[in-house]
């Protein structure tokens, strides 16, 4: 239950006037090598289709490491015999926090999740979920705030790449 460990939203009373957004389960496979079905999972994604722009929310941009620069680094890499490593953060955006007042539907059976009566209630979220329009923007934001406190700073010629004395991030 990710939404819940990582506190997602709070429940509250639908506020009058305010746009509350759908949201919908997105269901996925899980398999194996050979194909077999591992496990199912499912994540509830917001409509962000349904946001409008000034209303709902200000700001999408979220930048993308240059091209040149991540190829600059496989080539150093490859000359000094340099691991590379990569990564995949899980629930990449639960972990940014929501700027402004974002309301959405409860995901269904929310209810028995908190032994609590959820009739006319909505959550209002605190963290990026899949789906809004600005989450990756969020996301960026907290990685890049938190990549700087661990003394990483970005490239002069690249604000996705950053560096940090012998060691390069792309």
């Amino acid at each position: 239950m990710q939404l819940k460990d990582k506190e997602t939203f709070e429940i509250g009373d639908r506020p009058k006037g305010i746009k509350v957004l759908r949201g919908r389960l997105v269901f996925k496979k899980k398999r194996d090598q050979y194909g077999n079905i591992m496990k199912y999972k499912a994540r509830w994604v917001v409509k962000g289709y349904e946001q409008l722009y000034g209303r709902d929310y200000d700001q999408t941009y979220a930048g993308v490491c240059k091209s040149v620069t991540w190829k600059i680094i496989i080539a150093m890499a490859a000359l000094q015999d340099w691991d590379i490593e990569q990564m995949d953060a899980v629930t990449t955006f639960l972990n940014s926090d929501i700027e402004g007042d974002v309301y959405m539907e409860l995901p269904p059976g929310w209810g028995e999740v908190f032994s609590a009566n959820v009739t006319n209630k909505v959550c209002k979220l605190r963290k990026g979920l899949y789906g809004l329009k600005q989450a990756p923007r969020l996301w960026q934001k907290k990685l890049s705030e938190t990549l700087v406190r661990l003394g990483f700073r970005p490239l002069h010629t690249d604000n996705c790449g950053i560096s940090r004395p012998g060691q390069m991030v792309a």
